[in-house]
């Protein structure tokens, strides 16, 4: 597979990127939608692991978990529960409602990912709809494995491990203040007094 992966099948959307970090080889990540009159595509699971599996797969499964707070579970949700028993993944075990609309919530969107990926993953949070219609709330988290660093940019290094900061403050005042001089007797040119001279009186005084 290349880096980006993008599919559309049986009302299933998905997007998976690969990305290298300093702990995995590459790590897997995906974004599933799953209609609300659709059923979940199982082998999309299967085949996103088989592609990786180091992988972590978020989305708006709308499926519902009774054990995880919704009032009951329904048909995507058993497809879920079938899809965990398999053991290929597992979810992170929070059950913050992820859908709000008219004083109704549950939870429908979930994150899933493989082990050891998923104990990685720390922080989840839900945040507001932020004035959305479709009652989704985003979804966000922390996952500690380290990205693959960039490499150093050819037009400038800079080491401050060699910096003396109250040297170079003393240095860089002095620099501002003596062009500040230089400039300032550039400007305006050191005025020369005048010089007047009398003539001595050839007559002398009455």
């Amino acid at each position: 597979m290349s880096r980006n992966y993008q599919q559309t099948t049986h009302k299933n959307e998905i997007i998976a990127v690969q990305i290298k970090t300093l702990l995995y080889k590459s790590i897997l990540i995906s974004s599933i939608y799953v209609a609300p009159t659709a059923k979940i595509d199982i082998n999309i699971f299967q085949e996103l692991y088989n592609i990786n599996n180091n992988c972590i797969i978020i989305g708006d499964l709308n499926a519902k978990l009774s054990e995880m707070g919704s009032t009951k579970t329904n048909a995507r949700g058993k497809q879920l529960q079938e899809l965990l028993n398999e053991g290929l993944i597992e979810f992170v075990d929070d059950d913050s409602t992820t859908f709000e609309k008219n004083d109704y919530g549950t939870k429908l969107d979930w994150i899933l990912g493989s082990h050891p990926l998923l104990s990685f993953i720390t922080n989840v949070e839900t945040h507001p709809t932020i004035g959305t219609k479709d009652g989704h709330k985003p979804l966000t988290f922390d996952i500690r494995i380290g990205a693959e660093p960039k490499p150093t940019s050819p037009r400038l290094s800079l080491n401050f491990k060699n910096l003396n900061p109250a040297l170079n403050i003393e240095e860089h005042a002095m620099f501002i203040t003596n062009s500040k001089m230089l400039v300032t007797n550039e400007a305006v040119p050191t005025s020369t007094p005048t010089r007047k001279s009398y003539a001595l009186s050839e007559h002398p005084r009455a």
